[in-house]
């Protein structure tokens, strides 16, 4: 097969070679009836265009005879790279609400569309950005579209579960994720922690009033304090098919994301040989994992 100047060779089964643009896949014997499936894989240019439609055809040759069949039409994805930051005092008294600001940031080079950020962790909202709203084990922001080279931040004040006693230390993790293919996933969660100290002498350890008004029980409790404390960046998360039996040209559009910034995204073509005929399909999408 001949790759377009859009994609590069990255490897494949064994027997696959490369010169040029050109692969070839050494197959070998097949039996009557038998069915040989192979896989290549290859990265999209940097400088490949956001919405290009790329096509591949296959030949597969026999003693003197041969055969040929495309691939389904894969096309140039649009892409996002989102980056997520937060921060919160480095200390905050026992049975007070910490203040976070939490910012995302769109690296491009695509509009970010459905943008959602969502904090885990037992805590309830007493202030809340009009975007955020609490779940079960946290809250979400619906943030929305984000342009290339734009940012939303979002503040909240919060008050920790009931097992943040003093010396604990409360970590609020982040993260940010979006409708459109993010070609980097590790800037995409950020923890701020914060230490809790003793609280303010005769001021009873409970929570203070909620944004709706609810009574505190007592004196109010003192304002969370403290210098702010840089955000820290969470590592990333650690963690084919076979042919379709349909012969001809495939009409099918599939989405192959744009690689660029540090990250390639990749998708294998698989290929078949029945006896006499030939069949192509393509295989799903697969993304490197990152390492910080």
């Amino acid at each position: 097969m001949e790759l377009p100047k859009s994609l590069r060779f990255v490897g494949g089964q064994p027997g696959c070679s490369v010169t040029g643009r050109k692969v070839v896949c050494r197959i070998g014997t097949v039996r009557p009836g038998q069915t040989t499936v192979g896989v290549i894989t290859t990265k999209v240019s940097k400088r490949a265009k956001v919405g290009r439609t790329m096509r591949i055809r296959g030949t597969v040759t026999w003693g003197g005879a041969r055969a040929s069949r495309s691939f389904p039409a894969v096309r140039v994805a649009e892409t996002a790279d989102l980056a997520m930051s937060k921060s919160a005092p480095a200390t905050s008294r026992a049975g007070a609400a910490i203040p976070y600001e939490m910012r995302v940031r769109n690296l491009g080079p695509s509009t970010a569309e459905n943008v959602v950020v969502r904090t885990d962790g037992l805590a309830r909202l007493v202030e809340q950005d009009a975007a955020c709203v609490p779940q079960r084990a946290g809250f979400v922001c619906a943030v929305g579209s984000l342009p290339a080279g734009q940012e939303r931040t979002l503040r909240i004040k919060a008050v920790p579960g009931g097992n943040a006693r003093e010396g604990a230390v409360v970590k609020s993790r982040s993260r940010a994720t979006s409708a459109t293919t993010d070609v980097r996933t590790g800037n995409n969660a950020a923890v701020a922690r914060t230490t809790i100290t003793r609280a303010a002498a005769g001021a009873p350890d409970k929570p203070e009033a909620s944004a709706q008004g609810a009574p505190s029980g007592g004196k109010p409790t003192a304002r969370a304090g403290g210098a702010r404390a840089a955000a820290y960046v969470s590592r990333p998360d650690s963690g084919g098919g076979a042919p379709s039996g349909v012969m001809g040209p495939v009409k099918a559009l599939a989405e192959s994301p744009l690689t660029g910034i540090d990250t390639a995204a990749v998708f294998g073509l698989s290929f078949g040989v029945v006896g006499g005929a030939f069949a192509l399909t393509r295989l799903g999408r697969a993304r490197r994992r990152e390492q910080d």
